[in-house]
């Protein structure tokens, strides 16, 4: 039989399984859709249960098989959600999306008790983002559920619980721990004083690599303790390559991660969502974000609703390079967006009546998102930091995003991959060890490199 690592990359509704043989090639796949279930309030939760359902059949199944012989088998996830266990490793709450309420005045109280809102979130390198912050997950449990906070004994991040799954083992690693928690204490390298002061103890966060001896169909299996999403996607090139880069995940968020920056953070990158992750190797580096994807989304709605076009046309709109090169020459300030965005994502000043067709009103709009990409990606990466950009995800697919951060960025290089599992690839390689095999084989990011258009523009 073939040995080969298993890895479950688990997104909010899309869940894949992936097996990679020696060469790290895939020679299996899985998937499954598990749309969210929404409460009483309308807050969307994980359906934990049937994922547990499909990770568990997916992995008896494939060793039942007798095609492979699974060594090691590890998790990555896209969501900084949390799962609270009681004392026989239950889960006690539902694993929820970071989108339910907390009220500020808690956070606020929080943030007075240890220097102050700026200070608090420079030292754990988190941002102020609510429930995006899975601290606060913690503290929202223990002031509105006392009931459930009582029985809590246990606390994993959604890899760790994962892992659980198999090992019963109660484990914390970084990337997740310094994923803009507001739970790590970047100045002195350990949990923030806030959590014990709340009676809220956490185990202290081991290494990727690290693997525990379980067994799964009767079969002995290595599992790994899990790793960030977006950690782990930076993993396949930072091994393939020496040269520094900038990475761009782009998606229904657009994150900026440079893995080369480990200055630390000031309050105004913080005010302007930038934060810590971690990396694999345990060294913290800057990050920005922002809702790219959805303000995407938002705004195509409200160019086909002006124009009376279908939805899916931006799907069939050809590139226009001389209406892209008089927008180059024009400079770089926004004309969409120029008064933020509503809470549903949509302009509320633009006059769509500037544009004489939804082609012409479709390119400006990009124009104007990847000038705000580019001020995001800046924002942690610069100088020379940006000589390559590497793009992955839903816009790494748009000619005329890729090739208009080209032309923002004319002394750099700017590459795609078509490779779309990046981040299960780079949970292999984090347990790689298991295969005991002294060297990690050469794999190929199949990296393209994409032109500017004719006329740049020089970016602020």
């Amino acid at each position: 039989m073939e040995k080969v690592i298993a890895v479950f990359e688990v997104g909010e509704i899309r869940k894949r399984f992936f097996l990679f043989n020696h060469d790290l090639n895939v020679v299996f796949q899985n998937e499954a859709i598990f749309p969210s279930i929404n409460d009483e309030n309308g807050f969307e939760y994980e359906n934990i249960f049937a994922v547990e359902n499909w990770i568990i059949t997916v992995l008896e199944d494939v060793i039942k098989s007798k095609k492979y012989e699974i060594v090691a088998v590890n998790y990555t996830t896209s969501e900084a959600s949390l799962a609270f266990l009681n004392g026989e490793g239950e889960l006690l709450f539902p694993i929820y999306h970071n989108s339910w309420p907390m009220s500020q005045d808690v956070i606020d109280t929080l943030y007075e008790k240890y220097g102050g809102r700026d200070e608090f979130c420079r030292k754990t390198g988190s941002p102020s983002t609510g429930m995006f912050n899975s601290g606060f997950q913690i503290l929202w449990l223990k002031k509105e559920r006392k009931d459930i906070f009582e029985q809590m004994a246990y606390v994993l991040h959604y890899p760790q619980y994962l892992s659980h799954i198999f090992t019963h083992s109660i484990v914390s690693e970084c990337t997740s721990i310094g994923c803009h928690t507001a739970m790590w204490d970047f100045d002195n390298r350990t949990y923030h004083p806030w959590l014990s002061d709340e009676g809220i103890i956490l185990t202290n966060p081991m290494c990727n690599h690290y693997t525990i001896e379980t067994s799964v169909a009767c079969q002995p299996v290595l599992s790994g303790i899990g790793v960030h999403d977006r950690s782990a996607l930076l993993v396949p090139f930072l091994r393939s390559s020496n040269k520094k880069f900038v990475f761009v995940s782009t998606g229904k968020r657009c994150v900026n991660m440079n893995p080369f920056n480990q200055e630390r953070l000031t309050v105004d990158q913080l005010n302007n969502d930038c934060f810590y992750l971690f990396g694999d190797n345990r060294n913290p580096f800057q990050a920005s974000r922002w809702e790219m994807g959805q303000i995407y989304k938002a705004g195509v709605k409200q160019l086909a609703g002006y124009f009376g076009v279908k939805a899916g046309s931006e799907n069939s709109v050809e590139i226009d390079e001389e209406l892209i090169a008089s927008l180059l020459e024009m400079g770089n300030e926004r004309l969409f967006f120029k008064a933020g965005i509503m809470e549903d994502f949509t302009d509320p000043s633009i006059d769509l009546g500037l544009f004489s067709t939804f082609n012409e009103a479709y390119h400006r709009l990009m124009f104007d998102l990847t000038l705000w990409e580019a001020e995001s990606l800046k924002r942690v990466a610069p100088g020379e930091d940006e000589k390559n950009i590497i793009v992955l995800g839903n816009f790494s697919e748009n000619e005329i995003f890729i090739r208009l951060m080209a032309s923002f960025f004319p002394e750099s290089k700017v590459f795609t991959t078509p490779i779309d599992y990046a981040s299960a690839l780079g949970a292999a390689l984090v347990i790689w060890p298991a295969l005991e095999e002294r060297k990690q084989p050469v794999f190929n990011l199949s990296l393209k490199e994409w032109k500017p258009f004719d006329s740049k523009v020089k970016l602020k």
